[in-house]
């Protein structure tokens, strides 16, 4: 196993992309990203958001964003190397659709992705093969459905806090 450094920036460019990683792979979310976005116009959209259904053919659109949020400092550890945890905010939005030909409803696709953001969670407590770094559960900050101001997707969306628990390593 590891060891883990005990210098906070490098813990946070170690987890960032373990959560992409764990994330990645989940059928229909082809897009997960660890910043905010700026689209620039259609074309921009559909190469940074696009996801070209097998049912339908037609380009819907999916994202999630992985936003570091902060920390929390804990009340175990040593004085010098003490635990904490990292904070993440989570945003998914899955574009709207009312039906397609295989009868399946943009609804059927963000239950089933939101739904295995949460067992991968569950499933993966270790980030990046570290004992020291530990998900904690997905917590649901908001849900709504309508316009996203941020990607202008009209749907489903979703807002969660993540969070991982950093332990010092025993020297």
């Amino acid at each position: 196993m590891p060891t883990l450094t005990s210098d906070a920036v490098e813990v946070e460019r170690i987890v960032r992309p373990a959560l992409v990683t764990l994330f990645s792979s989940i059928t229909g979310l082809p897009h997960v990203v660890t910043h905010r976005v700026y689209i620039d116009g259609e074309a921009d959209a559909k190469r940074r958001m696009g996801f070209q259904h097998p049912s339908s053919g037609k380009t819907e659109y999916r994202l999630l964003v992985l936003d570091f949020a902060g920390y929390t400092d804990l009340d175990f550890g040593c004085e010098d190397n003490p635990a904490y945890l990292l904070s993440y905010t989570v945003k998914l939005a899955v574009s709207h659709v009312d039906a397609r030909p295989d009868a399946s409803t943009s609804t059927d696709d963000y239950a089933r992705i939101l739904l295995t953001l949460r067992q991968r969670v569950l499933d993966a407590p270790q980030v990046a093969g570290y004992s020291q770094l530990r998900l904690e559960r997905l917590a649901v900050i908001e849900t709504r459905f309508g316009l996203d101001d941020e990607t202008l997707i009209f749907g489903h969306h979703v807002t969660l806090n993540l969070s991982v628990e950093v332990t010092p390593t025993e020297p």
